[in-house]
């Protein structure tokens, strides 16, 4: 028997960078991005989940993981992603791997009730010499559902601070 969860997701990957900096077309960055899998299912996703390299291996690589809705592209130009933001949570190595674990559960359980239709997906990116960031990317929505999800994803992340950015902008909006 398997359980299926509210929403279909899919898992992407980037390729890594050859040089650094941001891609300078949409182009280049659909060239580095690939779909791995979509699932409907509480199987469908550890069947995916498990299979990838433990985070906690990849401390010197450089690359992206994304889980998000079916139908939305995990890129700032995608409809559902225009206009919305993202927390950022940065972590370190020690709870990178339980803080993404986490994440992904909570968002295919809709752990954040009725503020779960603002979130598209969520974001893991690794980069060289033990850096790594957690976001969630959100929807446009009101000051009070982005602050009110915000808090929801610290306190169950149990991160000391999250921040939200615009997606077209570098500025901090928010912080809780």
């Amino acid at each position: 028997m398997e359980y299926e969860i509210e929403n279909e997701w899919c898992f992407y990957v980037t390729k890594q960078r050859v040089t650094q900096g941001h891609e300078k077309h949409v182009k280049e960055w659909e060239d580095r991005l690939s779909k791995v899998h979509s699932f409907k299912t509480a199987e469908g996703f550890w069947s995916v989940f498990n299979n990838f390299r433990p985070v906690g291996d990849m401390l010197n690589d450089s690359g992206d993981f994304y889980m998000f809705k079916d139908q939305i592209l995990p890129e700032w130009e995608d409809s559902m992603n225009a206009g919305g933001g993202r927390w950022i949570v940065a972590t370190d190595s020690q709870k990178v791997e339980d803080m993404w674990g986490l994440l992904l559960m909570s968002l295919i359980g809709n752990m954040y009730d009725d503020l779960s239709e603002f979130i598209c997906g969520a974001e893991l990116a690794v980069r060289p010499k033990k850096r790594f960031k957690i976001a969630v990317w959100i929807k446009q929505a009101d000051k009070k559902s982005t602050v009110q999800l915000g808090e929801s994803i610290k306190k169950f992340l149990n991160a000391t601070k999250a921040d939200f950015q615009k997606h077209k902008g570098d500025k901090v909006e928010y912080s809780v």
